[in-house]
């Protein structure tokens, strides 16, 4: 009996971690101009909110950071 190779897996890559001490230093929310900071090893999010007490968090996939906003498709009615 032979096993299922398993799927692979989506990977991330390298996260916040991989971001050099600079950058982190110098890279700003687009939304709110504040400071960025880690929610996790793939997420940013900025230390003052922008909208209805909301934070803007950002992905961070390869050790880039993702700053373009979530498009939206039209409905196709």
């Amino acid at each position: 009996m032979t096993a299922t190779p398993e799927p692979p897996r989506m990977r991330r890559g390298d996260g916040v971690s991989s971001l050099s001490p600079a950058l982190r230093a110098v890279i700003r929310c687009p939304m709110t101009r504040a400071k960025l900071v880690a929610v996790d090893d793939h997420h940013l999010m900025s230390e003052r909110p922008y909208s209805e007490g909301v934070h803007p968090v950002f992905p961070v996939v390869d050790g880039i950071p993702n700053f373009l906003p979530l498009t939206q498709t039209p409905d196709a009615s």
